[in-house]
Order: C-alpha cells, then sequence, then structure tokens
C-alpha cells in the first residue's frame, strides 16, 4: 500500500532513468509487487482456484528484462503478518470475500467483465504461489528469501548491509524503512523512476528535505501508512506542515487538540509507537549467517514483549532458515508445496492386469474376430427395378382400350366436351398412332439402375430383354398451323390463344 501521497510530494526529485543505468549492480526485487501485476490476467482462475501458469510466465519475462540488462535479481518475498498489521490484514480480508461473491454473482448472471474486475479486486497472493515462483526461481539459480515478516524490511536490511545497491518495488513506504535507492515506475520497456534519499534536501515542493528520520516516521504516521489510519482528515502535504510547525509527536497532538479543528481518535498516540517500533525494529533474516536479527538493534530500555507485539517474534534459527528458502509456510509454520503442484491430479495407479479369458482382450483377439459377409440376394436388383413406376406399367395395367383412351384424351360422350376443331378421322388416326406406341413398349426393355449406388453389385443377374424398336410420338407441332389456316379460310381469323376454349367433337 505505501504511504499515499508521498511520491507526489518527491515529485522535484525524481529522476527518469532506465534498467541499463544499473547494469553490474544487484538489486532487491519486491516479488509480490511483481506478483500483484502478473496475476491480473489469470485473477479469475486463482480466485476460483483453477490451475494457470499465467503469473509464472510474467515473472520469467520481468527476469529475462533483468538479464537482457545486466542486473542480478535478489528476489524478495514477504513472510508472516506482523500484529501490528492484524486490523489492516483483517479489513483486507473482508474486501477480498465480499468482492469474491460479487464476482461469483456476476458470472452466474453471464456478465464477464464485471466479474473479472470483481476477481482482480478479491485475488490475494499466497504463500502457495509465491512456492511455485520459488520453483522457477530456483530452475534459473536466482537468489531469493522469504521474509520472516515484511519484504519492505528485508528489502532494506538488505541495501543496508551492502548486499543490494537498490530496490526495485512500487511501495513508497521503503523510504520511511530507510531505503537509500528506489527504483519504482517500472515498465515492460525498462524504464522507471529513480528517488533517492540522499537527494531528499533538494525537494522544493515542500520541507520535508528538512526532516529527520523520525520526523519522516511521524510524517507518515500522521498521514495514514499500513500500521495506522492516521489522523482524519490529514492528507500528506498537511501533515508535512504539521512535522514541519511541531517537529515532534507530543507537541504536535497537543496544539491539534487545542486548535479543535482536528479530532484525534483516542487510540492514536498507542498506534503512533506501535508504528515506530514496526518502522525500527522489525524482525529480518539475515541470509549472511542465516540467523534472524532485528532492523535495528535493540535499546536496553526497549520493552521485548512490546516489541514483539509490533515488529514480531523471533523464533529458533533453523525454523527462520526453513521459512527463507520456502520449506515451510511463514503463517501456518508448516510444509509448503507450490499451488501449481497441488492443483495437480495426483498419478492414478494402473488397474491390475485382467487375466481372464472372458475379459482379456487384445488386439490379436480383435482381429480374429470375423463379422458375418453382407450378401445382397439376387432378386433386389429386381425388387428395385419393379419399385419405380413408369408410365409403361400404369397403361398396361388399364386392360381396356375405352379406358386408356379416356384417361389420354378425355371422355368422348358428349360433343360439348371437347373441340369441333378436330375431325374424326384426325381423332382416331391420333388414337391409334398413340396406342401403337404404348402398346408395343415394356417397362423390361428399359435398363432401370439406381444413380447413387456406384460399386457394382456382388451378385450379377442376367436378364433377357425383348428387343424391340422405339418409335417416337408423332410430332403434331406443325399439323396445328396447317389447320389454322385451312380452318380461318373460310371463317373468322383464329389465333392459338384461343385453342383453349376448343374441345373435341368426335365420337
Amino acid at each position: 500500500m505505501g504511504v499515499t501521497g508521498l511520491l507526489p510530494a518527491l515529485k522535484s526529485i525524481q529522476e527518469v532513468s532506465h534498467l541499463e543505468k544499473y547494469r553490474g549492480k544487484t538489486l532487491a526485487i519486491d516479488t509480490y509487487a511483481w506478483l500483484h501485476k502478473a496475476i491480473y490476467g489469470c485473477a479469475m482462475e486463482i480466485v476460483l482456484e483453477k490451475p494457470t501458469r499465467a503469473y509464472l510466465n510474467y515473472m520469467n519475462r520481468r527476469l529475462d528484462m533483468s538479464a537482457h540488462y545486466g542486473i542480478t535479481p535478489y528476489m524478495v518475498l514477504d513472510g508472516d503478518y506482523l500484529p501490528t498489521k492484524a486490523n489492516t490484514e483483517k479489513e483486507r480480508e473482508g474486501r477480498r470475500k465480499e468482492y469474491k461473491r460479487l464476482g461469483l454473482e456476476a458470472l452466474r448472471a453471464n456478465k464477464r467483465s464485471e466479474a473479472y474486475n470483481y476477481f482482480n479486486k478479491a485475488c490475494d497472493i499466497t504463500p502457495q504461489i509465491a512456492k511455485s515462483v520459488i520453483e522457477a526461481l530456483k530452475s534459473r539459480n536466482i537468489q531469493y528469501v522469504v521474509a520472516p515478516y515484511e519484504a519492505d524490511a528485508q528489502m532494506v536490511y538488505l541495501e543496508k548491509h551492502g548486499i543490494v545497491q537498490g530496490i526495485i518495488s512500487e511501495d513508497s513506504d521503503l523510504l520511511i524503512f530507510g531505503c537509500q535507492r528506489l527504483i519504482t515506475k517500472l515498465d515492460d520497456s525498462g524504464a522507471c523512476i529513480e528517488v533517492r534519499r540522499d537527494k531528499f534536501k533538494d525537494c522544493r515542493e515542500s520541507a520535508i528535505g528538512l526532516f529527520s528520520n523520525e520526523q519522516l516516521k511521524l510524517m507518515a504516521i500522521v498521514s495514514g501508512c499500513d500500521y495506522t489510519k492516521g489522523i482524519p482528515n490529514v492528507g500528506m502535504q498537511r501533515a508535512i506542515n504539521l512535522v514541519n510547525r511541531y517537529s515532534t509527536i507530543g507537541r504536535l497532538l497537543q496544539a491539534v487538540r487545542y486548535e479543535g479543528k482536528l479530532k484525534v481518535p483516542v487510540e492514536f498516540e498507542t498506534e503512533y509507537y506501535r508504528a515506530i517500533t514496526a518502522f525500527n525494529h522489525q524482525v529480518v533474516f539475515d541470509p549472511r549467517t542465516q540467523k534472524p536479527v532485528h532492523l535495528n538493534p535493540l535499546s536496553p530500555e526497549d520493552d521485548i514483549l512490546e516489541v514483539e507485539r509490533c515488529a514480531g517474534k523471533i523464533h529458533d534459527d533453523e525454523l527462520h532458515r526453513k521459512i527463507a528458502i520456502g520449506e515451510l509456510d511463514p503463517i501456518t509454520k508448516l510444509p509448503l508445496s507450490g499451488r501449481e503442484a497441488s492443483n495437480t491430479r495426483p498419478n492414478i495407479a494402473p488397474k491390475a492386469q485382467i487375466t481372464t479369458k472372458a475379459q482379456a482382450r487384445t488386439i490379436d483377439t480383435l482381429l480374429q474376430v470375423k463379422s458375418k459377409p453382407v450378401v445382397r440376394s439376387a432378386s433386389e436388383p429386381t425388387a428395385r427395378k419393379s419399385a419405380i413406376r413408369t408410365i409403361d406399367h400404369f397403361m398396361s395395367a388399364q386392360t381396356s382400350n375405352v379406358k386408356r383412351r379416356k384417361l389420354l384424351f378425355g371422355s368422348q360422350d358428349s360433343a360439348s366436351e371437347t373441340s369441333t376443331y378436330f375431325t374424326r378421322s384426325t381423332a382416331s388416326t391420333l388414337t391409334e398412332d398413340t396406342l401403337s406406341v404404348f402398346s408395343e413398349q415394356n417397362s423390361s426393355d428399359y435398363n432401370i439402375t439406381d444413380p447413387d449406388e456406384d460399386e457394382e453389385p456382388i451378385f450379377q443377374v442376367s436378364v433377357t430383354h425383348k428387343q424391340s424398336v422405339r418409335m417416337p410420338l408423332r410430332d403434331m407441332t406443325n399439323q396445328v398451323p396447317q389447320k389454322l389456316e385451312a380452318k380461318n379460310a373460310g371463317g373468322p381469323i383464329l389465333d392459338r390463344r384461343s385453342l383453349s376454349s376448343f374441345k373435341y367433337n368426335g365420337k
């Protein structure tokens, strides 16, 4: 979270920089700050506890960029929660649960974009995720350490003792802990912003350059930080003015209460001393001695119990060592496994081989099974041919010539049903010729085949067809105009369109 408003108050001393500037240096990297960006694209999978490697891919890209610019990374991961931040962590956990509930409701309503936003707010970096990152760091031979409590104090300790020459992080409260070179706002191109502690004296926006380390801590606590909410309605610029005017916590609280414009919470003074203890004496891990130590040595006047309550408790050396290398969960102190390893399905033992003949089915036995050949009946082509009814079958079924004649040319019972144009001889000629054509044709003269049957049938059936001469129907097209001319020569002029009203009157 950091101290809200601190970086804008230091804008005049911020220097635009690039990772190329730190070639050959070892930089401590706030791993959780990178992970918070890495999980942005896979927050839903993490909240719903589905396996994903998207955050690991992001971390590898960042490490590749550091290697490209010749930087030796020293990855620092967060450990257990401080008792001082118990209220802060409780509030964050409550918000995450609420965001998860809202995300699930949006997902059930098919509002995926809204659900993604809620899941991003509900996502938390767990020790299991950190363990997966540690495994990736081991495979790349990259130095790392899990802090006993907060990574901020651990990174400042590494810088204070010359193990690293700078810190890459997004938390501005590192400057309150005593960071000398903060590299922040790092993007994928390697561009960044550098803030150096020795340049505070050049700050032109405010009197922050005149503050001592204790006054900087007072300023952060009054405006609000991770350990306290501060005094209500006091922002960074107002806190700087109050510290610049009154210098100490006693004089500041006395003046604020006397003026009556600001309401100081009853518990603020207690929170102030606890926050000062957390800033000064937080428990860290020394990688050189493999032992836990305090960020700054304790004085004889310090209360050990109060220090443990505010800055963390020191356990035995072996426990801290296993936490530092990622073998134990820093919160539960139990053996730790990676998130992706825990989400992977366990290997299922193969089933015992079946030896009974009734159940054993090998490829040889399957090939020996012979299926019954498909045999087509010899009557199938005939049945298929007879199933297709043609005009020949229909006309031959009408035994009576009169019935066939009525079907072709209509009824001849009354003269009103036919046109007077056609004569008896013409009608009889047409009838006889047409009937001769249909009577001499037989459907068995034609070979009826199925167009969908591409393959040759298994059985060939030889059928003896009656060979006969095909006689086409007489073309009457040219006779109609001749008869029209002959008819119209002695009567009214007719055209073809009036033929539809004519009916045959022959008998």
